[in-house]
């Protein structure tokens, strides 16, 4: 009865655990969304919906830095079509592999897209093209 009851104890412990890391998280604030999740919503709404200026409004955070030189989706304009290759995420940082078709005045291409979110907002991007 003893080793039942050391392991109950056990899993209630790592339980309040977790259930205390979930809930003082990063991500508990803002969206209340995971970063992937932010970053699937965002990249609809700039990509597929053509609504890059929206999705700025919605995610951006105040002093958004932008590291890219160049970003012709953040605007509104015609939908891109995009895939995704690949999607890391790390804590509050997430690094999304993507192609892009040429659109909106700019030529198409293979990007690495890196972003840093705090309390369910973007607050920086950066860009590599290759």
């Amino acid at each position: 009865m003893k080793p039942f009851i050391a392991i109950v104890i056990s899993i209630l412990f790592t339980t309040g655990l977790a259930m205390q890391k979930v809930s003082t998280s990063d991500w508990s604030g803002g969206a209340g969304k995971t970063p992937r999740e932010i970053m699937t919503d965002y990249m609809a709404m700039t990509y597929d919906k053509g609504l890059g200026a929206q999705a700025a409004d919605k995610y951006h955070a105040k002093g958004f830095v932008e590291h890219a030189a160049s970003m012709p989706e953040a605007g509104n304009g015609a939908p891109l079509r995009h895939e995704v290759g690949m999607t890391i995420s790390e804590g509050m940082n997430i690094a999304i592999r993507h192609k892009v078709a040429a659109g909106r005045g700019a030529p198409g291409g293979d990007f690495l897209d890196i972003y840093r979110i705090e309390k369910g907002r973007i607050t920086d991007h950066w860009r590599a093209a290759f």
